[in-house]
């Protein structure tokens, strides 16, 4: 009687090429979706640690004004004059900082 097997070995239950190919691209997508959302959350970061540093030395500068003036040392227009002048340099760093900020990046092209 002649035998029912085969000499080969059987195939193993996988998934299909088509499969794979969408289970790669998909894997790619969300790696770069993730690269996307850490440099958008660093950038933002950097971002908000740089105007906490400015704002910082604003009031530093304000702050130094103004004792300057509860000891008698400057009068109140001077005062005024150098709390402008102190607003006027942050603004100035400010602008600076989002002037600057885009020409640091990396270009990828």
């Amino acid at each position: 009687m002649a035998s029912t097997r085969s000499n080969r070995s059987p195939r193993p239950v996988g998934r299909s090429k088509a499969a794979q190919i969408r289970s790669i691209s998909l894997r790619s997508v969300a790696r770069d979706g993730a690269r996307i959302q850490i440099g958008g959350f660093s950038a933002a970061a950097t971002a908000i640690a740089d105007w906490a540093l400015a704002a910082d030395r604003f009031v530093q500068a304000v702050g130094d004004e103004l004792l300057h003036l509860v000891d008698g040392e400057t009068d109140s227009r001077e005062l005024m004059v150098r709390v402008a002048s102190s607003t006027t340099a942050h603004l100035h760093q400010l602008a600076d900082h989002f002037d600057t900020r885009p020409s640091r990046a990396p270009n990828n092209n």
